[in-house]
């Protein structure tokens, strides 16, 4: 069975997917999906923002040397146009 979670958001610090029940030894590649976000920056849109917003995924679990390892797959996108705000709020734990 596949899944597929995501969390974040494209104007927060980035986004990021958990891709469950992949098999291991398939081949994936960073570069052909960055390729594919590359020609969202030249698509429509509510606004200017896609155009400027320069997307690239990494791997942060379950992919090695370009292959699925089995486990789940994890890859993020970070919103490397974001301009951050201070953060004035704060968490204490239990």
């Amino acid at each position: 069975m596949f899944r597929f979670t995501t969390a974040g958001e494209s104007h927060g610090r980035g986004l990021v997917a958990v891709l469950e029940g992949i098999p291991a030894g398939l081949a994936v590649s960073a570069e052909r999906i960055n390729v594919e976000l590359k020609r969202r920056m030249g698509g429509y849109g509510r606004g200017a923002r896609m155009k400027i917003e320069s997307d690239q995924i990494e791997w942060l679990a379950g992919v090695r040397a370009g292959e699925t390892l089995g486990s789940p797959i994890a890859p993020s996108a970070a919103a490397r146009s974001r301009v951050p705000a201070p953060d004035t709020r704060t968490w204490s734990g239990p």
